[in-house]
C-alpha cells in the first residue's frame, strides 16, 4: 500500500492525505454497524430453541420409539438435504411466491390485503410472508388484528 501511495504522490503531493481522509470514515462507518448488530444481539436475543421430540432408534436406523415434547408438539429435527427439493419449492409457491423478491416484507401483498379486508369489512386476506411466519414462531405474542399470529 505505501508504494501505492508513494507512485501516486509524484502525481499529487497530497494523495495520501486524500486516500486517509476517505479510507478514514468508511473504516469508522464499519465499525459502527458492526458495533450496532453486536448491540441488537445483546439487547434481542433470539429465544432459546424449543426441544425436539425424542426418537429412540436402533443400531440399523430404524425407529423404535418416538415422543411428544412437553408441550405436546412433534419437532423432529432434520437438515435441509432431508427435505425434498419438490417439497420446499412447493412450500415456498404455497406460501410465499415471492420469497426471493423481497426483503422480508412484501409490500404490495400488504397493500393488496390492507384493501381486500377494508372493502370487505372483515379479515378475509394476509400479507404474511415466511419470514414473517419465522419472526412470529420466535417471538410469540398474544393475537391482535395488527400482529395477527
Amino acid at each position: 500500500m505505501n508504494k501505492i501511495i508513494k507512485s501516486l504522490n509524484h502525481i499529487n503531493p497530497n494523495t495520501d492525505k486524500i486516500l486517509y481522509k476517505e479510507i478514514k470514515p468508511a473504516l469508522f462507518s464499519i465499525a459502527g454497524l458492526l458495533f450496532l448488530f453486536l448491540l441488537s444481539e445483546i439487547i434481542f436475543p433470539l429465544p432459546d430453541l424449543k426441544p425436539y421430540s425424542k426418537v429412540i432408534m436402533a443400531s440399523d436406523g430404524t425407529v423404535l420409539s418416538a415422543y411428544l415434547t412437553k408441550d405436546e408438539k412433534w419437532r423432529l429435527r432434520c437438515t435441509i438435504d432431508e427435505v425434498s427439493p419438490d417439497l420446499q419449492k412447493a412450500l415456498i409457491e404455497k406460501e410465499d411466491k415471492w420469497f426471493y423478491w423481497h426483503p422480508g416484507v412484501n409490500p404490495v401483498a400488504v397493500v393488496r390485503a390492507f384493501a381486500t379486508n377494508i372493502i370487505s369489512g372483515k379479515r378475509v386476506s394476509g400479507a404474511s410472508t415466511i419470514t414473517m411466519q419465522l419472526a412470529r414462531m420466535l417471538s410469540h405474542s398474544d393475537r391482535t388484528y395488527f400482529n395477527k399470529n
